[in-house]
């Protein structure tokens, strides 16, 4: 809550010092309401993103103290907030999943078909490698594309016993262990060609 509400006063250009001293109280009673009252009044919508929900120590307080109100407030007309969470499908969490599920707001990542998965990874890891370091140039552009597709093939193909890759086996997901894969490779070695660019993507760890 204490970091949700320094960045609400970055963004509508409050004083951190005093009002999180005013606020301390609220943050502990009544934590959506005092993040409610730090919502910018004019400008684009502000999102605010909780990721894992499911990993959180607590998820059903998290839940019942924070996140249902923020959602019931994102969802009056002309809200200024816009609410997005993150999390397995969870009995613990019912009272948050079910009003999105019932509004048409959840998308369940895991119906997404495999070949969509992998062209998104591929590429999630193509902008990853152009963006900065070895892989940018304009000259490593077969490289890289080897490279991002070989570890996009590999994190969502089927696994060494010729079946789709179970569940459990990637348990950081695809995109993280892509991006992960994705920032080590500047400490390895550059592949010259397109075929040693795709022998170092299907190095890239499956659990």
């Amino acid at each position: 809550v204490n970091s949700l509400a320094r960045q609400l006063r970055h963004i509508d250009g409050r004083d951190c010092g005093r009002s999180a001293i005013e606020g301390s109280k609220s943050v502990v009673s009544n934590p959506a309401d005092y993040l409610l009252r730090l919502l910018p009044t004019d400008g684009a919508p502000v999102t605010v993103v909780v990721d894992a929900l499911d990993e959180a120590l607590r998820p059903q307080d998290i839940t019942t103290a924070l996140l249902l109100p923020l959602a019931r407030q994102a969802e009056r007309p002309n809200s200024q907030l816009r609410l997005l969470v993150a999390t397995r499908d969870d009995e613990r969490l019912h009272g948050l999943l079910a009003p999105a599920r019932n509004a048409g707001g959840c998308t369940d990542l895991s119906t997404i078909a495999p070949e969509a998965v992998c062209q998104d990874v591929t590429a999630y890891v193509k902008r990853l490698l152009a963006a900065d370091g070895p892989y940018a140039a304009g000259a490593l552009r077969p490289v890289r594309d080897a490279l991002a597709k070989a570890i996009a093939d590999t994190l969502t193909g089927p696994g060494n016993n010729g079946q789709a890759p179970d569940s459990d086996v990637l348990q950081w997901g695809e995109f993280l262990t892509a991006g992960l894969y994705a920032h080590s490779l500047p400490a390895r070695p550059l592949p010259g060609t397109a075929e040693e660019a795709t022998a170092l993507g299907r190095a890239v760890p499956r659990s």
